[in-house]
């Protein structure tokens, strides 16, 4: 009874690990940094091997509006066994010139999110169990996430808070004061060094930490070698969890990335890793913004020769 009476706490958010390649879902300080409309979809089967285990699909794109406001939309779908997580958060940023080379961006998303739990789908071993009343669940909930930039064109970082509010959910009929979303906050950053030694080739390190209030932390870290900032391969390391290999491309229209991560943790003998997509488009716009340095290379650098889909 002690054992079944204890404080039981899992991860609240998805987890993926492309997120140099779609910053924009991870802070909404980056809504509309670029002169072109991205367009990014990702999905993840976490733990292949393993039954119902979570599989995550993110929706996402931004444009700016003028040289220093933007929007943007992020929709997003989280399953694992019986439970379905979704949410879709609308962004709006402001940035501003601090410097010749740096400008500084805010932004604030407003989410509206389900989680929803398949109880007519439970096979139940005491069929008069009073706690499953063979009817699906479902609770709503409203929340703030705000988040600050720096960025160049070789540095993007910034700061963000998840879950502003603190809401909380109600499935079906029970209430429960303590079951609230704890606030998430990230830490990312993401560089680009150009390696004079070494012709035609540059280094990509960035990293995400997350942490809430609960005591939970998780860092990633992530290292890409770029050749004419095009093709890219790389290593990640997710802190007491897992190892990874990523390896992708990304052209002036369309990009698109691949990752597999292998467990470090006593759920590696059960599962055969973990498979990340990721999918790009860029949009173009007739109007450019002064405000969007951010990989300002990749549109006129010295890589940008060519009008075909697949060239830099």
């Amino acid at each position: 009874m002690c054992v079944i009476g204890g404080v039981a706490m899992a991860q609240q958010s998805p987890l993926y690990s492309s997120y140099s390649a779609s910053e924009f879902s991870v802070n909404p300080a980056f809504t509309g940094i670029y002169d072109y409309i991205p367009i990014h979809f990702v999905y993840r089967n976490q733990w292949s091997g393993m039954s119902e285990s979570p599989s995550t699909s993110t929706f996402s794109g931004h444009s700016a509006i003028d040289d220093n406001h933007g929007v943007g939309l992020v929709f997003q779908s989280d399953e694992f066994g019986l439970v379905e997580k979704t949410f879709t958060s609308l962004t709006y940023g402001y940035r501003t010139p601090v410097s010749l080379d740096y400008n500084m961006s805010f932004g604030l998303g407003a989410r509206l999110g389900q989680l929803s739990f398949r109880t007519s789908d439970v096979i139940l071993h005491d069929e008069v169990d009073l706690a499953f009343d063979n009817q699906d669940q479902s609770a709503f909930n409203v929340d703030l996430s705000f988040g600050w930039a720096i960025y160049s064109d070789d540095l993007l970082a910034g700061i963000s808070v998840d879950n502003l509010m603190q809401s909380d959910l109600k499935l079906g009929s029970r209430a429960i004061e303590e079951n609230i979303i704890e606030r998430e906050y990230k830490v990312f950053g993401h560089y680009y060094v150009e390696l004079n030694n070494l012709y035609d080739f540059a280094l990509e390190p960035s990293m995400l930490m997350r942490f809430n209030e609960a005591g939970d932390f998780q860092a990633d870290v992530n290292v890409n070698m770029v050749y004419q900032d095009f093709v890219y391969a790389g290593l990640m390391y997710r802190v007491q969890d897992a190892f990874g290999m990523s390896a992708g491309f990304r052209g002036r229209k369309f990009s698109c990335g691949y990752i597999y991560e292998f467990n470090t943790s006593d759920l590696s003998d059960h599962n055969s890793g973990s498979h990340e997509i990721f999918v790009g488009i860029n949009l173009e716009k007739t109007r450019s913004s002064q405000n969007n340095r951010w990989y300002d290379r990749h549109k006129s650098g010295d890589w940008s020769n060519g009008n075909g889909i697949f060239s830099r």
